[in-house]
């Protein structure tokens, strides 16, 4: 009997410390903003995994002319006048980035909200909060970027 009210005390005591967090909200839809103006759609999506530092990034392009063997190659040269965006999630909180052609801003605090088990899966990076950084090359040099939401990819596997 007192082998029984032990164990029931123990697990009374065990089940009270967990805390219980608040859910976070759903991560907004994608906005890509150049001088306050909202791009076009970007329906072209990928997500690739880094062989070297195992992160996770889903680009996003203008057209349907990368597919998932350029994107895993790691050697493709981009189109003239392509548009291509990108959120990227290292293995640390502080490996995070975001681009737009170019140019890349990092250290962004975007969040792997949805991680692939397989080839096929849906890739989620959140950005929660609106990053904003001024283009330094190509055709956003000198232009004001702002980027948020979620970057959806389907996941194509590991670099090579």
């Amino acid at each position: 009997m007192r082998l029984i009210v032990c164990l029931a005390l123990l697990a009374a005591a065990c089940g009270t410390t967990e805390e219980k967090k608040p859910p976070q909200p759903a991560c907004p839809e994608l906005s890509i903003t150049v001088d306050g103006r909202e791009l076009a759609p970007l329906s072209n999506a990928i997500a690739i995994q880094e062989r070297s530092a195992g992160g996770y990034m889903v680009q996003l392009y203008d057209h349907d002319g990368v597919d998932c063997k350029q994107a895993l190659s790691g050697h493709r040269v981009p189109r003239p006048h392509e548009v291509f965006a990108r959120a990227y999630v290292g293995p640390t909180a502080h490996q995070t980035a975001v681009g737009l052609g170019d140019d890349t801003e990092m250290d962004v605090g975007a969040v792997l909200s949805r991680r692939p088990d397989r080839v096929g899966d849906p890739v989620v990076i959140c950005l929660r909060q609106p990053v904003s950084f001024d283009g330094t090359a190509g055709t956003w040099a000198g232009k004001r970027i702002t980027m948020s939401g979620r970057f959806a990819g389907t996941f194509c596997g590991m670099q090579h």
